[in-house]
């Protein structure tokens, strides 16, 4: 009897270690669990998410991203013409209102050619603050056709919908604006250009004064993003491209120019679904005690190579670093903003 009552139990427990590995191998798991997806968010329309931003909608109560929505079937795709896949892209929204379970695609962010030239129809790397009362976008500009001038563009919004073009001040130059602010009160910006590190200051969001290369981040990459976590200011840097792939972090105790290297995270593929890619372009929130780094990669699924899906894991702070298991299961508690993710050091 005792005998057959084991094998009773080690029948339930096999039928539900089975059933158990199917949802994680699908993703379903995850969300059944609670835990966080994997994929995180995928768009439905073209597939192709990419530098995404994650900001709080003090209007809903809700944690909105924005991304960068490639077009892997866009009609202007020539073979012969570098990277024209990501031409005439949108910047995607999705939002949560469940702590980070679940996703729902919104839609694409509207206007953002008002009053510009409309052959300006390529939208890349948004970055999005919160200031006061108001939402700041920062989002690079340029031309499909390669014909026109590119640059950065500043838009401001009260509920992160309708977003009106600010034609006053100036804008840095680079790529991949990232803002933040330092103890002092200044707002401080960081662009790429050639895939090294530049800094702007600005006392208004508006007026913007270069303040030159950062020398001390000094590996190639783009995509740089600021935050500030247990008492330092951390930058994760997009090294992809060079002999550092993943996210190469960086500690300063102020923000200025004084960066620590204090390793790299991410550059191997990990093995959730759809998550065997190398990491790109993060973006981190903090939430609590915890911080979690959204990114993106590309698809395994899509063999040519132009679909990429919306991921997240949780970073860990031991001995004055940062690390990270990108494999690691957890769940995503996205509660009120920390002090620093709304620019209010």
């Amino acid at each position: 009897m005792m005998k057959l009552g084991f094998r009773k139990s080690a029948s339930r427990l096999t039928y539900f270690l089975v059933f158990s590995f199917m949802f994680v191998f699908t993703g379903q798991f995850n969300l059944l669990s609670g835990q966080a997806p994997a994929p995180l968010f995928e768009d439905p329309v073209y597939h192709a998410v990419r530098d995404p931003t994650v900001v709080y909608n003090y209007g809903t109560g809700e944690w909105w991203m924005f991304y960068t929505q490639g077009r892997p079937a866009n009609p202007l795709y020539d073979l012969n013409t570098f990277w024209s896949w990501l031409w005439n892209c949108d910047i995607g929204i999705a939002k949560i209102a469940n702590g980070g379970a679940s996703w729902t695609y919104v839609g694409t962010v509207q206007g953002l050619n008002a009053s510009l030239d409309p052959s300006l129809d390529t939208h890349w790397a948004p970055e999005i603050i919160y200031d006061n009362g108001t939402y700041h976008m920062f989002v690079f500009l340029m031309a499909s056709t390669h014909a026109k001038g590119a640059g950065n563009r500043h838009y401001t919004s009260t509920d992160l919908r309708n977003w009106t073009l600010v034609t006053s001040g100036n804008m840095p130059s680079g790529y991949d604006p990232c803002v933040a602010k330092l103890p002092n009160g200044t707002w401080r910006m960081w662009t790429t250009e050639n895939t090294n590190t530049y800094a702007w200051d600005s006392n208004d969001l508006y007026n913007w004064t270069s303040q030159g290369r950062q020398t001390t981040v000094n590996y190639g990459g783009e995509g740089s993003n600021v935050f500030v976590w247990n008492g330092y200011y951390w930058l994760i840097l997009d090294t992809l491209m060079s002999r550092h792939p993943g996210f190469t972090i960086w500690r300063s105790g102020d923000g200025s120019n004084s960066w620590i290297n204090t390793g790299t995270i991410m550059g191997k593929g990990g093995l959730r679904p759809h998550d065997t890619k190398t990491a790109a372009h993060g973006d981190v929130v903090v939430s609590g005690s915890n911080a979690y780094i959204f990114y993106f990669n590309m698809d395994d699924r899509d063999t040519n190579g132009r679909q990429s899906v919306a991921q997240v894991a949780r970073l860990i702070f031991k001995n004055r670093a940062i690390s990270c298991n990108r494999n690691a299961t957890f769940e995503l508690n996205l509660g009120s903003p920390a002090p620093n993710q709304t620019g209010a050091l």
